[in-house]
């Protein structure tokens, strides 16, 4: 879905609840309450439906990083993430005498990876031949661009994104000579003049890459193609360098292309309003960044609480659910965005709790020795708005990664019932018994 990104900018203005006040109830419980003939139970019975859908297209060029590598996942196949680049200068001024020395795609890190570091990765380089020419000034991770099937140059690597600054990729080819003396000879004094000669670079996994998805930073402080070159002296020469980095104004210059190669049930999501049940699915649904699969939350028996007692209250409502299939590889992000979506699996709103702001599925990490580990959050409001709908609304909940379009981190839930803590709606709610 082409606005998710928009909406995902409008959520993180407004969050503002925490997980400390998953308890407080939707009902203010005073002195009239309790001198009143009241019963209070808790139910955790309730149907929770969960399926998993594909969102069509995220806005990846409103990205803060370039993602790049590639690791095949047990559940959610070979994932894997290409990013798109232009380059530009922010002056032309190399001295006239200048002598090109060597030349190196520099690339710094940002502290971001996902799956195993330990692995070699391998990056290899190509020149885009197609122009930056997009609809909205958007590109989606769906987006692609022709580039030249040569490779300019590859690297094989064992990421260091937490020990070391940066990545450094050598270059000696005729085409970098050929560019670094049309700069310094003026053939090229503009951004537009440079797009003719380099429309940018694109960088590729290795095709049978196993590893990990490693992020690199958009600073071009930090990220440039620098030429290193002399100027001859009478006594010494004299060392500079030179560089073209990414530089985002008002068009985005850089996209991620993030994909992934599935078999099995999933490949059946090719529509963004195809939903596949977790109970055909081995009872599990799939959260993913990047490439866009989110779980829709449905609670199909919901309005059978109101035979309980007809005037009874919701206090309190939290929805448990249970990550399965984690590692220190393969960690858990700390907290889901959560959203109503409609029939179609289109985002219409945050989920809002007692009007302090939207909810946030949040971690709360026990003893994993003992599979303590959960997510919850307050679902109260929701509930009270089904239970009281007079035209029933085809909407449910959906639960998606924060930071959707800048990582590729996932989280799998497990809808079977197993050990003391699993995927269940636990409700409090306040019966009215009549004397």
């Amino acid at each position: 879905m082409k606005n998710i990104f928009l909406y995902i900018l409008l959520l993180g203005l407004i969050i503002s609840c925490s997980l400390e006040e998953e308890n407080r109830p939707t009902l203010e419980v005073g002195s009239d309450f309790i001198e009143s003939n009241i019963r209070v139970i808790s139910i955790d019975s309730f149907q929770v439906e969960l399926s998993t859908f594909k969102f069509d297209s995220i806005n990846s060029s409103d990205t803060n990083r370039l993602l790049v590598g590639r690791y095949e996942d047990e559940h959610l196949g070979t994932v894997e993430s290409t990013p798109y680049f232009q380059l530009r200068a922010r002056d032309f001024d190399i001295d006239n005498d200048a002598e090109l020395d060597s030349v190196a795609l520099i690339l710094g890190y940002d502290n971001y990876f996902y799956n195993d570091t330990t692995l070699v990765n391998r990056i290899d380089v190509h020149r885009i031949t197609e122009r930056f020419q997009i609809d909205d000034n958007i590109f989606y991770n769906t987006s692609s661009l022709s580039y030249d099937p040569e490779v300019l140059i590859s690297r094989l690597y064992t990421p260091r994104p937490i020990e070391e600054d940066s990545l450094h990729i050598s270059f000696s080819t005729p085409f970098t000579q050929n560019l670094f003396e049309a700069l310094r000879d003026g053939d090229i004094d503009d951004n537009d003049e440079l797009q003719q000669q380099l429309r940018g670079l694109v960088l590729k996994a290795g095709d049978t890459d196993n590893g990990s998805v490693i992020g690199f930073s958009l600073n071009q402080d930090v990220t440039h193609l620098r030429f290193y070159y002399k100027i001859p002296g009478e006594l010494d020469d004299q060392t500079e360098s030179y560089d073209l980095s990414i530089i985002a104004n008002e068009l985005p210059y850089v996209f991620n292309n993030i994909r992934s190669e599935v078999s099995g049930n999933l490949t059946t999501l090719d529509d963004q309003e195809i939903n596949l049940l977790a109970s055909e699915n081995d009872g599990i649904s799939y959260v993913q960044a990047g490439v866009g699969y989110a779980t829709r939350i449905r609670f199909p028996s919901i309005r059978k609480i109101e035979e309980l007692s007809p005037g009874g209250t919701i206090l309190n409502a939290t929805l448990q659910l249970k990550p399965v299939d984690f590692s220190g590889i393969l960690p858990l992000t700390d907290s889901l965005n959560v959203s109503i979506i409609n029939a179609d699996n289109v985002i219409t709103e945050p989920v809002i709790f007692s009007g302090l702001g939207a909810t946030l599925a949040g971690l709360d990490e026990g003893d994993p020795e003992f599979n303590e580990t959960i997510y919850q959050f307050p679902v109260g409001s929701y509930i009270d708005t089904k239970i009281g709908e007079t035209n029933i609304v085809d909407d449910a909940l959906v639960i998606f990664q924060r930071e959707f379009n800048t990582n590729v981190d996932r989280s799998i839930i497990d809808t079977r019932t197993t050990g003391n803590l699993y995927t269940k709606l636990i409700i409090t709610y306040a019966i009215y018994d009549e004397e």
